[in-house]
């Protein structure tokens, strides 16, 4: 016979994810920290879309006798070891820099998470047979693991976004198990389980929405430090090829003009940087809002 106690358990459902989004969103605009970040942030995504149109120059359009010029009225950031422009070869490398690392998180994180829904949920021989390749991936240095990637397949734009995205799915994966773990016991789940609802719903509906904000911080900080791992790979020339200007590459080939123009390796250094704390702040602002919920 079902008692009075049975029917609210079998009622408990888990919080509402747009409701809970909205309460993070909120907690966010009031973040000084997380306001500083999306205010850096806004400013590379506004030259990201503008950077080609207001471009001065044109990114191989070479000024004759103005190799290594510093600063000045008609070269805002100087000329690079051909004459080229380095403001006009900045703006228009703001769009590969700040789409590249975004799109190799969201695949790591399209991969990861299903990893770590799928093995965390099951458990068994399944969770242990992927953790073990997920930890010997992770057993390489992640620069290495990139390096070995790129010169298996060449270097390109997408082929950047592969390799920091498989690079990144092993944490991510880590880090979805570990959610799931502890979300698969919760009243929420269970109550779900005895409605009889489907394995995928119980991922998709009930798990997967309570553990997106820990996946969300996670992500901002991976693409901040994919940000850098595509300026490491430019400068040690597996990045994205030329003509297209590269950050990390324009580092590499102005670091031998330091005592000349000590300016051309920092501004390219300096974007990349501004880039990689704007993700920082922000991940910090959202992580205070995730626990302020």
């Amino acid at each position: 016979m079902e008692t009075p106690l049975d029917q609210p358990r079998l009622a408990v459902s888990s919080p509402s994810p747009a409701a809970r989004f909205l309460r993070i969103l909120r907690l966010l605009t009031k973040n000084p920290i997380a306001l500083v970040g999306a205010l850096i942030l806004a400013m590379w995504i506004v030259l990201a879309i503008l950077g080609p149109a207001i471009a001065p120059y044109g990114i191989n359009e070479i000024t004759a006798g103005a190799v290594w010029k510093p600063p000045s009225a008609e070269h805002l950031m100087g000329t690079d070891q051909l004459g080229r422009d380095i403001f006009s070869r900045l703006l228009v490398g703001t769009r590969q820099m700040v789409i590249l690392p975004t799109l190799s998180v969201a695949l790591a994180i399209l991969l990861g998470t299903t990893i770590g829904l799928l093995s965390g949920y099951r458990g068994g021989w399944v969770d242990e047979i992927v953790m073990r390749v997920m930890d010997v991936m992770m057993a390489f240095p992640v620069l290495m693991l990139y390096l070995m990637i790129i010169v298996a397949i060449g270097a390109s734009a997408m082929n950047v976004v592969l390799a920091l995205g498989i690079g990144a799915t092993p944490a991510v994966s880590r880090l979805v198990r570990g959610l799931v773990l502890d979300l698969r016991n919760r009243e929420f789940v269970a109550a779900a389980r005895m409605r009889g609802e489907s394995t995928a719903y119980i991922l998709f509906q009930e798990i997967l929405p309570n553990a997106l904000g820990p996946i969300l911080v996670d992500g901002l900080v991976r693409i901040g430090y994919a940000c850098f791992s595509m300026g490491a790979l430019g400068f040690l020339g597996l990045g994205v090829p030329p003509p297209n200007p590269d950050w990390g590459q324009m580092v590499s080939q102005a670091r031998n003009a330091l005592i000349i123009t000590p300016s051309a390796p920092l501004f390219p250094a300096l974007a990349i940087a501004s880039l990689v704390v704007s993700f920082n702040l922000l991940a910090d602002g959202l992580s205070e809002a995730v626990k302020a919920d």
